[in-house]
């Protein structure tokens, strides 16, 4: 029995001795994820999706889904990890609310890096925190067989502009009075840069932002930013 064991085991180590080593580790699934940046003072931002961990594709096929609601595309970008082949998208038809980036290539790729990046432009009256998500349809290698590839999505979350939200938690209230007033004092605090710029007609961030985000708290009739 043992030297049949044994037996067993040499043919077992020749066999994975001839198979490439990344067929005998399991390869992790490639990582697709989107970012955002801080929204400017017009409510536009960037989504950039990107894929880390590339085993080399051929055809991919994502949607970017927002809400409407809120927010509205304004164009799309192929990035660096596309350099080659087409992307076609439905980011021009009216009343959608996901983007669509479908890309393709012959030669395909195994770059790292940015995918597309979608500008979004916030509605009017649209504030704080909205989702985007991301869903695959159809992600093939660059293999003559066109192998599906499963991936990891990583959705993002963006903090839309309101003026006065000076510590982005959705509400103007005294704690965005009080951590602008410490920013004022040369305090080492983290604020919405562009949010505590109030006062309209203004670029930059002085103690008249505070005395109008203070008289609007205040209940007085005034209006907070441009």
């Amino acid at each position: 029995m043992k030297k049949i064991n044994l037996a067993v085991l040499l043919i077992l180590t020749m066999i994975l001795g001839l198979m490439p080593f990344s067929s005998v580790l399991a390869t992790e699934a490639p990582t697709i994820s989107v970012t955002v940046s801080t929204p400017d003072s017009n409510g536009e931002f960037n989504a950039t999706v990107s894929i880390s961990g590339n085993p080399g594709i051929a055809f991919l096929s994502l949607r970017l889904h927002f809400d409407k609601a809120k927010l509205e595309p304004v164009s799309i970008t192929k990035g660096s990890a596309l350099s080659a082949g087409s992307l076609t998208s439905n980011i021009n038809a009216p009343g959608i609310d996901y983007v669509t980036a479908v890309w393709s290539d012959a030669v395909g790729s195994d770059a790292n890096g940015t995918l597309f990046t979608v500008k979004f432009k916030a509605k009017q009256e649209a504030f704080g925190k909205t989702n985007l998500g991301l869903s695959a349809h159809g992600i093939f290698d660059k293999s003559d067989e066109m192998n599906p590839v499963n991936v990891v999505l990583s959705d993002a979350e963006v903090c839309l502009l309101m003026y006065g939200d000076v510590n982005n938690d959705g509400k103007v209230d005294i704690a965005d009075l009080l951590l602008l007033a410490r920013y004022l004092a040369g305090h080492n605090v983290y604020i919405n840069t562009e949010a505590a710029k109030v006062t309209p007609g203004e670029g930059r961030i002085g103690i008249n932002d505070l005395l109008l985000l203070a008289r609007y708290l205040a209940g007085h009739n005034v209006v907070l930013g441009s």
